[in-house]
């Protein structure tokens, strides 16, 4: 039985973590500091699928 994740879950997590990354860190500590919500990446992460 194999356990592992399947190519496509592991591109998926790959693309997941890649927009975290670049789209999300950057923003964290101002939107905790602001209190808002980023409806901004949350559109950009829509368009990802």
């Amino acid at each position: 039985m194999d356990f592992g994740l399947s190519k496509t879950e592991v591109l998926f997590q790959q693309m997941i973590r890649s927009f975290a990354e670049n789209e999300v860190k950057p923003l964290a500590a101002e939107i905790d500091e602001e209190e808002r919500f980023p409806i901004e990446t949350v559109e950009k992460m829509g368009k990802l699928g």
